[in-house]
């Protein structure tokens, strides 16, 4: 057998053990192979990620196990799956004009504000801040980190990055040693990432600690092989995270954040189909890119290759256990403009067919998960309606969780790195030895959460990741970017399509603390203090309760956040939760309770600091009364009626007030000259009547029901008859008939011919309708006629061509109501006969296309005389016939085309041309007329030269 290393993802909750029992046994049942598999990879850490050698076969079929969430070859071990960066380097910048000086990171200072404080790309002030990350660990899961440069350091000089051995310190057995070179970057993304989530000068977390994960195949031209390979980059996160003490300072362990500003792609080159919203498409409807996009593909590219997104099993299935283990994950949401959908959503199951594989290609790339931060990049420039706006090349969609700035971000940069920055250009400004850079991506934005979530996790170090996801999301902001599009606007690069409208915002920027470039810091010697208090113990529904915010030693206008629990926020007029802001020490704020008419008891209202141990409870004493339900029965008088009767419907309530009017409506409104109505309730009953419409036609016996709604026709159904039968009293007048009858069998082209209709039961002077099937064929293709005497007639006549097509065939239709009404009849088959003849092609100049090496080699004559060689230029007269004929092994590989631009695919032919991509191509150059053209292979981009028509 010829066995391959998979790795077999569980789903959660599965029974690993019983599921590797079986697999290791030697007879299997159902999906799981009949015979002994070997464990290529046990991976003890993961409980849900397994590798097993299996054979291609075998491998398909465990996936129908409904156990199993995906079977994947290695990452490593796939041609067409590439792993990449989510950034892209730029020159120029709309924030800062320079990449150099002392500019800051622009997220920073945007994110602070609730609104845009930016004119255009200046802004007034500094970076705010009250908390810096102490006691929060980040993880940088990328190219590595330069590990001595100066943006890591605390603020006595010391380095913040924690060079730890991940295998000593995971404890994984059988994981690869750690490179001597682990802790350095020649790419410089991770740096410059790094520099975003905890740098002291552009980040956030300023005293987090830092921690580098160097990701096999991230790590450089120059470094490969140094960084650790994606089997073991989450296990050893999760590992070392699950064995951290408790951290004395703050009673808890201390929070890990991992930062993903990477993920997969999928190279292809050919599309075979699409399935797009549950219909598949082939052909001509995906032929080109533009139909693609029109499908929610857009036409990116890498190199010479088309890319798109793709998840894989085994990777989404250890973002998932990192998570379920309590590590807060900050993913990049991608640069290639796809929608990522979410499970259930629409778009969740577009499958592309490519000549590399099949590809989900709307739901994202991994690694992923719906429960982290999945992060879109905001550009630093604003649309043109004052609105900001999504970066163009930003992944959105319902899957992009939030969006903050990612273009144009200032960061630290490695001094070996791949981004172009030298000490010339982009010298780091407190020590011209070390770089920064200005880079742009989703990859740049996805650590401005990383960092903001670390001050939040200073404050609630035992927080789980949900409740981090749902802070940051809560908090953001939903009215600053611009969408133009719908769900489907696909090409519209700006649009959200359907996505979540999140303008990541920190709350934590008081403006009295820290202020970044300002204020060096200030007196902690003295600690502040918080008391709450309530005005009473409990309140009544429809009463008022006020809370006081009592502290010593905080400054004025210090905003202290509270959140209220133990109450729906229907059930007071303010929001559940906000801002305290001191002033002389005491703060307070009042709730009303609302007085609703819903008995649920009493209930605890609790209002809680944030990040403060500190809350007051008071007690809500219910004072409603649910009122009685009340009830609606309505009773036909009869389970029948005749066409054109009335009949009552008489209609009982309890606890229906007098005088309240009801609505009905009948569920066969085609047989009702009145389909609805009102009546009015007293004394607990009220009726009104119906009446089927009498016709004249025969259509049998049939049924309705009536509906009543306390409010509009459109209203609530409170209740609904029986179905009562309408019984058909009417009678069928006489059905029309129509013949067609052509004079002949066959006509012509360029003959008249008699089409005669004979009628029954059809009054005179009614008009019909014809149309012919053939229509191309027709200068004139439809028309009308009068019937008299259950007779009419018109006649049809067939274009005289000059093109030798051959016999043809049409058909004619009568219809009784325009063009385009109900066809009535529709004659026999009527032959064309084919009396022109198409001129020969008799070209001016041939030549012959073979190829070598990628190159078409050219052989003939063209104006300039003998043609010879590899991919010569050639020259025509505006009138030339011109025939390229192409050996059969050319035409198959390298399909020969003529072309008004160079460009690979079918697009952008020329118009005079006949047999493109086959042996034979034929140029009619007047067609097209004088200019500058090519001829092209529509596979590979360099098979092109120029062909000038004068």
């Amino acid at each position: 057998m010829s066995e391959k290393e998979y790795i077999v993802s569980l789903n959660k909750g599965v029974d690993y053990e019983a599921f590797n029992n079986e697999m290791i046994a030697t007879t299997g049942a159902g999906d799981i192979p009949g015979r002994s598999v070997t464990v290529a990879n046990a991976r003890p850490s993961s409980q849900r990620n397994t590798h097993y050698s299996l054979t291609d076969a075998e491998a398909q079929a465990l996936k129908n196990d409904p156990r199993v969430y995906g079977v994947t070859l290695l990452p490593e071990n796939d041609p067409d799956l590439i792993i990449g960066r989510r950034a892209v380097q730029t020159g120029d910048f709309t924030k800062t004009t320079l990449d150099r000086g002392n500019f800051l990171n622009w997220g920073m200072r945007r994110m602070n504000a609730e609104t845009n404080p930016y004119v255009e790309s200046l802004v007034s002030g500094g970076y705010n801040y009250t908390l810096d990350g102490t006691g929060v660990d980040i993880v940088i899961q990328d190219s590595g980190i330069q590990a001595d440069h100066p943006e890591f350091q605390d603020a006595n000089g010391v380095s913040r990055v924690q060079e730890i051995d991940w295998t000593a310190e995971s404890g994984i057995s059988g994981m690869p040693s750690q490179s001597v070179n682990y802790y350095r970057d020649h790419d410089g993304h991770g740096t410059h990432v790094a520099g975003t989530a905890a740098g002291k000068t552009y980040g956030w977390a300023k005293n987090a600690r830092i921690y580098s994960m160097k990701v096999a195949g991230l790590e450089g031209a120059t470094d490969s092989g140094t960084g650790t390979s994606v089997t073991y980059v989450f296990d050893a996160i999760k590992e070392w995270h699950n064995s951290k003490p408790v951290d004395p300072a703050t009673g808890a362990k201390r929070p890990t954040i991992v930062n993903m500003s990477w993920g997969y792609l999928r190279y292809y080159d050919s599309v075979t189909s699409m399935t797009y919203r549950g219909t598949t498409y082939t052909g001509g409807d995906i032929d080109t890119t533009a139909k693609r996009w029109a499908f929610g593909l857009p036409p990116t590219t890498i190199g010479f290759r088309y890319a798109t997104n793709v998840r894989l099993a085994s990777v989404d299935t250890d973002v998932e256990e990192l998570i379920d283990a309590g590590v807060h994950v900050m993913i990049a949401a991608g640069n290639r403009s796809h929608k990522i959908d979410v499970p259930g959503g629409d778009d969740y199951d577009n499958v592309l067919v490519a000549n590399t594989g099949s590809v989900e290609y709307n739901r994202g790339s991994s690694p992923s998960s719906i429960n982290a931060h999945i992060v879109g990049n905001i550009d630093s420039a604003i649309d043109t309606g004052g609105l900001e706006q999504k970066a163009s090349s930003s992944e959105t969609g319902p899957g992009v969780s939030v969006y903050a700035p990612g273009t144009d971000i200032m960061s630290a940069m490695s001094t070996t790195n791949a981004f172009g920055a030298t000490t010339l250009n982009n010298p780091y400004p407190a020590n011209s030895s070390y770089l920064i850079n200005n880079i742009s991506g989703t990859s740049m934005a996805s650590p401005q959460i990383a960092g903001m979530t670390a001050l939040w996790l200073q404050l609630n170090p035992e927080a789980t990741p949900a409740q981090a996801l749902s802070f940051v999301n809560t908090i953001s902001k939903s009215d600053q970017l611009f969408n133009p599009g719908t769900d489907t606007d696909y090409t519209n690069t700006r649009s959200l399509l359907g996505g979540n409208n999140r303008f990541a915002f920190n709350k934590f920027n008081s403006e009295t603390q820290l202020t970044m470039g300002t204020v060096s810091g200030f007196d902690q010697s003295t600690p502040a203090t918080y008391t709450l208090t309530a005005s009473a113990a409990s309140v009544n529904e429809g009463g008022s309760i006020t809370f006081t915010l009592t502290t010593t030693n905080v400054t004025n206008g210090t905003a202290v956040g509270y959140i209220v629990s133990g109450i729906e926020a229907g059930d007071v007029n303010e929001s559940l939760s906000g801002n305290f802001t001191v002033n002389a020490n005491t703060a307070s704020t009042t709730f009303t309770v609302i007085n609703d008419l819903t008995t649920e008891g009493p209930q605890t209202m609790t209002l809680s600091l944030v990040g403060i141990t500190e809350s007051v409870a008071v007690t809500v004493n219910d004072t409603s009364l649910t009122p009685a339900v009340p009830t609606y029965t309505a009773t036909p008088a009869a389970d029948n009626i005749d066409e054109g009767s009335a009949l009552t419907v008489n209609v009982t309530t309890i606890n229906v007030p007098d005088e309240t009017e009801l609505y009905w409506t009948v569920s066969a409104p085609d047989e009702f000259a009145v389909t609805s109505g009102s009546f009015t309730i007293n004394s607990n009953a009220g009726s009104f009547t119906v009446t089927p419409t009498a016709d004249a036609t025969t259509e049998g016996i049939e049924t309705f029901s009536i509906s009543i709604r306390t409010g509009s026709v459109s209203g609530p159904v409170v209740n609904t008859t029986d179905a009562i039968t309408i019984n058909d009293t009417s009678l069928n007048p006489p059905s029309a008939t129509y013949t067609a009858t052509p004079a002949a069998d066959n006509v012509n082209e360029g003959s008249p011919l008699t089409i005669n209709v004979a009628t029954t039961n059809v009054s005179d002077a009614t008009t019909l309708y014809w149309t012919v099937t053939n229509a191309t064929d027709f200068a004139t293709s439809s028309g009308s006629f009068t019937i008299n005497s259950n007779a009419g007639s018109f006649t049809v006549t067939p274009t005289a061509d000059t093109t030798t097509e051959g016999a043809e065939t049409f058909q004619v239709q009568i219809r009784t109501g325009s063009v385009s009404g109900v066809i009535v009849e529709t004659s026999s088959s009527i032959t064309i006969n084919d009396t022109s003849t198409t001129p020969a092609f008799t070209p001016d100049y041939t030549i012959t296309v073979t190829n070598s090496g990628n190159s078409y080699n050219l052989s003939g004559t063209d104006r300039n005389g003998a043609v010879s060689g590899s991919q010569p230029t050639l020259a025509f007269n505006s009138g030339d016939l011109v025939r390229f004929t192409v050996d059969e092994s050319t035409s198959s590989n390298h399909p020969f085309y003529i072309k008004t631009t160079q460009s690979t695919g079918t697009t952008n032919q020329v118009s005079g041309t006949v047999g493109a991509g086959t042996t034979t191509v034929d140029w009619t150059t007047a067609t097209d007329g004088p200019g500058s053209y090519g001829y092209q292979c529509s596979i590979h981009l360099g098979m092109w030269n120029t062909i000038t028509i004068s």
